[in-house]
């Protein structure tokens, strides 16, 4: 099974629709769960089963004894007209470790529950590219994917490309340019921030880039990146050290316009390098000082 084929296991749109059902009418069985969120008289009930199926097993849904379905408690938490921290929610247990158990394996394993895996693995690959020349379709993702010589691939088929860009937009990874996406994790980022900053003030760039990296691990540094990394033979670039990647640059860039950041460069801190089209060198920083500050 996978997440990203839409059409087994479910819609972003019918997992909203659950989330609002249950937070509205509390824990119920499943058949009046599925009833409310597609009546039978209007709407064929298959992906709501799919979707409901897919999200039990990621740990959206509790089934109680088995019979009453209810959210899983990080999710019961949210507010039912909250959207900036549902998706961070969903973001937080899609890189659960449990649900990335065949994030490296070809095949399926029988053994091993798919999880969240296949679009963790595209969120990751498609973080390491140039956001601004990322492809648009299909065939233009198979070529660099081939030039990168990356296995497991993350995009074996056009129902797993398409269900990855509905997917990568909702979760704040990318935002809808043109004909495609541009991989942009600035909404998901935005989500984390006050988790990220604690009670400070401002961070040195090292801690918020680490603090980042392990809530949303496909980031640069990040556990699952490193994982995915490890699978590709030709980088498009090569990033030094002091480099941030250029996805999560427009991350930055995109927040600091926004006015929820902004950067400073202090002459006696290690900094780091925001990096823009074709990792061209676009300014160095040291710290992050944060709204209000």
């Amino acid at each position: 099974m996978s997440l990203l084929n839409r059409p087994s296991d479910g819609l972003p749109s019918v997992l909203i629709a659950i989330f609002r059902t249950l937070s509205a009418f509390g824990p119920m069985p499943e058949s009046e769960l599925i009833e409310l969120v597609a009546p039978a008289t209007a709407v064929k009930q298959d992906m709501a089963k799919k979707t409901l199926t897919r999200w039990k097993q990621l740990g959206f849904i509790d089934t109680g004894d088995g019979t009453i379905l209810m959210l899983a408690p990080s999710i019961a938490s949210v507010q039912i007209d909250d959207s900036v921290s549902l998706r961070t929610e969903i973001l937080r247990m899609i890189f659960v470790e449990k649900n990335n158990a065949t994030l490296l394996l070809d095949e399926p394993d029988e053994d091993l529950p798919s999880g969240s895996a296949d679009l963790s693995r595209a969120l990751a690959w498609s973080l390491m590219q140039d956001p601004f020349t990322f492809p648009k379709n299909l065939h233009s993702v198979e070529t660099l994917q081939g030039q990168q010589g990356i296995s497991p691939r993350a995009f074996a088929n056009d129902t797993r490309w398409s269900g990855f860009q509905e997917w990568a937009v909702f979760l704040g990874m990318a935002v809808n340019s043109g004909k495609g996406i541009t991989p942009n994790p600035a909404l998901a980022l935005s989500g984390f921030l006050d988790e990220i900053r604690g009670s400070s003030i401002e961070l040195p760039q090292g801690v918020f880039l680490q603090r980042a990296s392990e809530l949303i691990s496909v980031l640069d540094g990040g556990a699952l990146r490193k994982k995915v990394e490890s699978t590709v033979k030709t980088s498009w670039t090569v990033l030094n050290p002091s480099d941030i990647s250029p996805s999560l640059s427009a991350a930055l860039f995109t927040l600091e316009a926004s006015r929820r950041i902004r950067f400073e460069l202090r002459s006696d801190a290690p900094e780091k390098n925001l990096l823009g089209r074709g990792a061209r060198l676009m300014r160095p920083f040291s710290h992050i000082v944060f709204s209000g500050s």
